[in-house]
């Protein structure tokens, strides 16, 4: 029962997501590059982020899991 409490949370929480993503809460940053080592920057930075955002996550599932 309580595994099915936290799918209905997350399922939730998704969904807000991406409401809020598709109703322009959420924008997108505009990416714009001269060359493709700007490009590679970018990509390299933005992977940087995504790394940061899975640590985030985990820890925040961590947390819930614990409560």
């Amino acid at each position: 029962m309580r595994k099915h409490s936290f799918l209905r949370g997350l399922t939730a929480f998704a969904l807000a997501g991406l409401l809020a993503f598709y109703s322009g809460v959420v924008q997108l940053p505009n990416v714009s590059a001269e060359s493709i080592t700007d490009l590679k920057s970018q990509l390299a930075e933005l992977e940087k982020q995504e790394e940061e955002n899975n640590k985030r996550l985990e820890e925040l599932r961590d947390d819930v899991s614990q409560k």
